[in-house]
């Protein structure tokens, strides 16, 4: 028989590495496509959201495969300190939005 919750966390980590290889294949096109350097598009919110995504459930998928306490204490840490990353540019993200002004109408019945 398969095991089921071996398999999910496994699963975890890969999507993590995929994740992040289709991140920077992205990034890499966007640089090409605009004849741009691919460390400037790697500064891109988008990215560094997927990123950090990929870095949280690659961390998660360890943790959950490995038999000692403290590298599962590393890797979840470690992935604390992912979450923290996706949540604050998350937050940052929303807080823009709130924030920018509207734009204002202009009045045609100006005398």
């Amino acid at each position: 028989m398969f095991d089921w919750a071996y398999i999910a966390v496994n699963s975890l980590w890969i999507l993590g590495c995929s994740l992040a290889l289709a991140a920077l294949s992205y990034a890499s096109w966007q640089a090409w496509a605009i004849q741009e350097k691919f460390w400037v598009r790697l500064r891109s919110p988008a990215i560094r959201l997927s990123l950090d995504l990929s870095g949280l459930l690659f961390c998660l998928g360890l943790a959950g495969t490995t038999q000692k306490k403290w590298e599962m204490l590393i890797w979840l840490l470690l992935a604390a300190f992912f979450l923290f990353q996706v949540l604050r540019r998350i937050w940052y993200k929303n807080r823009e939005r709130v924030t920018m002004p509207l734009p204002q109408k202009e009045d045609s019945h100006e005398k």
